[in-house]
């Protein structure tokens, strides 16, 4: 199907290719015709969707979530990545870290985005980079393919995190960064207050953080296969690792009140000093990055965490 999103998105976050098959299929129906849409938005295809969204309000059963796809729509039409303007952003091929995406602002401020297993942060880095870029930080994107909770490196190289935190180090200081904050959604929830502590970052903000999973046995003996080397859980426990520092980043954790596994992630951490959480009532759903989009909190929350005003 032919489309005007540009070539210069990557191939691992165009939109999947089932939602423009069903969207230029008659047969498809309402329901998986509204699932399409709402996975191209997620993927920063917004001017396109939105003529696709507006005619399905048209059908009974799906009009009010319908309505509010055309809402978000509206909402995120800035962010669209269809424009022409491609995102200035260069993809580091590290043969010694592996792949990160930096995005520099010509700021003092620098945003270290963790994102989780499939190299996301909820929606794509791309529609993220377009919310980010208002508030004109310098972000770097980081992916763990290996899915080591970032314990093992970036990028699939697993280095592990001593030459890690040291490249991070090297790259912020490039940027002349003087404040430094850590983002995180999942897996990568995890790594921002991981790596957050370790480079004494300002402040860190995860998203549904996966805290008590790393301690479990499997993804322990993943990690150690990647390593070479024995992990321990208390090595990778954040509750010791914070509580055992005299001075750590302030941080704000959020997840939905309805989702067992995240709260008891969340609390974890609860009662440390400086770390706040923020539970959402009655969501469910791990991707709560996508909630706060879809309800129109997501830039207002991370101007808050950058101690800047939300860009209208």
């Amino acid at each position: 199907m032919a489309t005007d999103i540009p070539a210069w998105i990557h191939a691992s976050n165009q939109p999947p290719a089932w939602s423009l098959a069903a969207l230029a299929d008659p047969a498809a129906g309402p329901e998986q015709r509204l699932s399409a849409c709402q996975s191209l938005i997620q993927n920063g295809v917004v001017h396109w969707t939105l003529p696709h969204a507006e005619a399905l309000c048209r059908t009974p059963e799906v009009a009010e979530r319908a309505e509010q796809l055309v809402a978000l729509c509206r909402m995120l039409w800035d962010c669209d990545l269809t424009a022409p303007a491609a995102i200035p952003a260069t993809l580091a091929r590290d043969p010694a870290a592996g792949n990160y995406w930096m995005v520099p602002a010509g700021s003092t401020t620098t945003l270290l985005a963790f994102t989780g297993r499939a190299r996301r942060l909820s929606v794509s880095v791309y529609l993220m980079q377009r919310i980010l870029e208002p508030f004109g930080v310098n972000v770097i994107y980081l992916f763990d393919p290996a899915d080591s909770f970032y314990i093992g490196g970036i990028g699939g190289r697993w280095t592990g995190m001593e030459p890690t935190v040291e490249l991070l180090r090297r790259l912020c200081d490039g940027f002349g960064t003087r404040t430094l904050y850590c983002l995180g959604q999942s897996t990568g929830g995890y790594g921002a207050l991981r790596y957050g502590l370790d480079l004494g970052a300002e402040a860190v903000l995860a998203f549904s953080p996966m805290i008590w999973q790393v301690m479990r046995p499997r993804p322990l003996a993943r990690i150690s296969q990647l390593l070479g080397r024995p992990v321990g859980a208390e090595e990778v426990d954040l509750r010791h690792l914070y509580a055992g520092r005299e001075r750590h980043p302030r941080a704000r954790i959020v997840c939905g009140g309805d989702n067992a596994a995240d709260l008891r992630s969340a609390a974890m951490l609860a009662g440390l000093p400086g770390i706040d959480r923020h539970i959402l009532p009655s969501v469910s759903d791990h991707a709560v990055i996508t909630t706060l989009l879809q309800s129109g909190d997501l830039r207002r929350m991370i101007g808050e965490f950058l101690g800047m005003t939300c860009p209208d």
